[in-house]
């Protein structure tokens, strides 16, 4: 959603809307739901003690700091340029992986609805093209892009009411839910819950893609704060509610972490024409969904990508935009060929989709939640050091709270990153992990030589200057 020279700015609905776009994500209600039952309370937790801190945080972060970059501009504050291009690479890196995530995830979604037999060639096939459909459409104009995402989560809101009722037509027509809803089930047990934990920690995460936007906005230092906090509770409410929706129709050993949502869907409607044809929208409408959405987050990281190569942090290439838009189409460009190369290499190592799915998923998340530990620290360390400057908004109540909150979600990260890796009770999966961390350690490398390249050029370049003027 960049801003282009004739754009008018973002106003409150927009940006409460592009809010939930971003963050309320339709397709993994499944992951959180397949925890049981217990994701019910869990939800409502880790809502209290990391969403809605998380939120606050990053709204005060935003107010007081309302740069172009987000995150990135936030760090580099706090610890200088090296880490100020580290998160950006590593929040970019991050989404040029998930690109490809989402094309596994979109492809599997499709073939069940519409190609149920589709060999996995073709459907490697089909990830490489709904890879460069989200990279085009990533780089339309302001205008375009914010009519796309206002009707984007409109569509997704609609999705959810409709899986709503659908649990409410499944009770009517079976006088019970497929699962027990009761509090032996509901209470926050530690056993298959750890295993599913990172997806629903991955759910309450999203607000520093649309803090990217806040110079953006018409008045950021008052919207900024009341649609964070309004929206974080709307957010988590829907996951919850989706949440039993689903569990209501589906039983928990049945929950397909690609095709969840459709296969309720399918399991109220798909026995009349009428239910087939809605089922037929559905499908259509949650495809269109998965691209827009994918896109929203391209371009924050890009944009974000894109100020540090302005700062001579990145290589140039990330700096380039689009003559017409403004889009950061360098970073785009580079993500589509991460994301092809990544479909085939890891197409040949996963037998299935949902396989190939989990497996980018914990590749991506483990990469992202580290940029919030990072972020965090960054808060940490600029409400300490940083009295000077107004914040037009603070962290309810006196400053060690929000910092206390800021560890509290960092210790919540650390813990689910080690949950990707190794579950108490489980045996690590070492055919699983060691792709996984070869994966990882290699995307840090890539980003360490592509900072130190680009920041040894400008220390050369300060050094002449410097001579220069003597």
């Amino acid at each position: 959603m960049e801003k282009s020279s004739g754009s008018k700015g973002l106003g409150k609905l927009d940006f409460f809307l592009g809010m939930l776009c971003i963050i309320f994500f339709v397709d993994t209600v499944a992951p959180m739901s397949a925890m049981g039952v217990t994701s019910i309370t869990w939800a409502l937790i880790i809502a209290v003690i990391f969403y809605v801190p998380s939120g606050m945080i990053t709204a005060e972060l935003a107010t007081t700091y309302p740069e172009e970059g987000g995150m990135y501009a936030w760090v580099k504050r706090a610890y200088g340029k090296r880490w100020g291009a580290r998160i950006s690479y590593l929040y970019w890196v991050n989404n040029a992986i998930w690109t490809a995530s989402v094309a596994t995830f979109f492809v599997g979604l499709m073939s069940s609805l519409f190609f149920p037999n589709l060999p996995f060639v073709a459907m490697l096939g089909l990830m490489l093209v709904c890879i460069w459909a989200i990279i085009f459409i990533s780089m339309r104009s302001v205008d375009e892009s914010k009519w796309l995402i206002n009707i984007t989560t409109i569509v997704k809101l609609s999705i959810g009411l409709g899986l709503i009722l659908s649990a409410v037509a499944y009770l009517v027509m079976n006088g019970s839910p497929a699962n027990t809803f009761s509090w032996a089930e509901m209470k926050p047990s530690l056993s298959q819950s750890l295993t599913f934990m990172p997806a629903l920690i991955y759910n309450f995460l999203g607000f520093e893609a649309v803090m990217t936007l806040a110079t953006h906005m018409k008045n950021p230092k008052k919207d900024i704060p009341r649609i964070t906090i309004f929206s974080s509770i709307l957010v988590a409410s829907i996951y919850i509610i989706t949440s039993i929706a689903l569990l209501i129709i589906i039983p928990v050993g049945e929950i397909n972490l690609v095709t969840g949502i459709m296969d309720a869907f399918f399991a109220v409607l798909g026995g009349s024409i009428i239910g087939k044809t809605v089922i037929f929208i559905v499908g259509i409408l949650f495809l269109f969904t998965i691209l827009t959405q994918t896109s929203s987050y391209l371009v924050a990281a890009c944009r974000m990508a894109a100020a540090a190569s302005d700062d001579g942090e990145l290589p140039k290439i990330f700096g380039k935009r689009h003559k017409n838009h403004d889009t950061p189409v360098g970073g785009l460009w580079i993500i589509g060929i991460v994301g092809t190369v990544l479909v085939v290499i890891y197409g040949i190592m996963a037998s299935t989709a949902e396989d190939l799915f989990w497996t980018f998923f914990s590749f991506v998340s483990v990469i992202y939640l580290v940029t919030f530990i990072i972020n965090y620290q960054a808060y940490t360390k600029l409400q300490k050091t940083d009295t000077e400057t107004e914040r037009p908004f603070s962290f309810p109540g006196p400053k060690i709270l929000g910092r206390f909150f800021a560890h509290l979600c960092q210790g919540i990260l650390i813990v689910t990153i080690i949950l990707f890796f190794w579950v108490p009770g489980y045996g690590i999966d070492w055919s699983y992990t060691i792709p996984l961390l070869i994966g990882i350690t290699l995307a840090l490398v890539v980003g360490e030589l592509l900072t130190y390249t680009s920041l040894k050029k400008i220390q050369k370049l300060e050094k002449l200057e410097s001579r220069g003027k003597k």
